[in-house]
């Protein structure tokens, strides 16, 4: 669901909002007998990309994927990033999707 435009977005972000909601809005429903999970399979299973020539690039398959056990905890990562990047992943709310400007003006 696309967020209502308010005072507290920026030009470029009720642009993009705007641009995604209409994007939505011209999606068919997938049929009654596909669930969101199945859709989601079907969409990866047919995409163009895939083909039996390159082993590089092979079509989703759930069984191959590496699923972590059940109750098992993720890993800490900030100890493994650079100091730059720890920045950037701790403050991604003071940088993603705003100018310069504003970046600079949040963090101080």
């Amino acid at each position: 669901m696309v967020p209502d435009p308010d005072s507290s977005m920026n030009a470029g972000t009720k642009a993009a909002s705007a641009h995604v909601e209409k994007c939505f809005e011209r999606i068919d429903r997938p049929p009654p007998e596909v669930n969101q999970n199945g859709a989601l399979s079907e969409l990866l299973l047919r995409s163009g990309h895939y083909s039996d020539v390159r082993n590089d690039v092979q079509a989703y398959k759930k069984d191959l994927v590496s699923w972590p056990a059940i109750g098992s905890k993720p890993r800490p990562i900030l100890a493994g990033l650079s100091p730059a990047d720890r920045d950037i992943l701790t403050n991604w709310d003071k940088t993603m999707l705003r100018s310069e400007f504003e970046r600079e003006s949040v963090s101080k």
